[in-house]
């Protein structure tokens, strides 16, 4: 019976373990600011041209319209 006693704590102790690293962690924080996004193209290439590098390292292309000026 001893051993049986010892084997039950020794797994409740393996499943509070378990249990304890299950718990979700704390979420990171970040502010939102305003800019510019830069995720966005004006003109998407069509399917054919993503692996043309002449099609695709423009990006982002916004940086084709703006100017110093318009930044400030």
């Amino acid at each position: 019976m001893a051993l049986l006693g010892t084997m039950i704590k020794s797994l409740m102790a393996a499943l509070l373990a378990l249990g304890a690293l299950a718990l979700p962690a704390g979420a990171a924080t970040f502010s939102m600011k305003r800019g510019l996004n830069l995720d966005r193209w004006v003109t998407w290439p069509t399917e054919d041209k993503w692996s043309d590098r002449r099609a695709i390292l423009p990006y982002p292309e916004w940086r084709k319209f703006l100017k110093q000026d318009d930044l400030k």
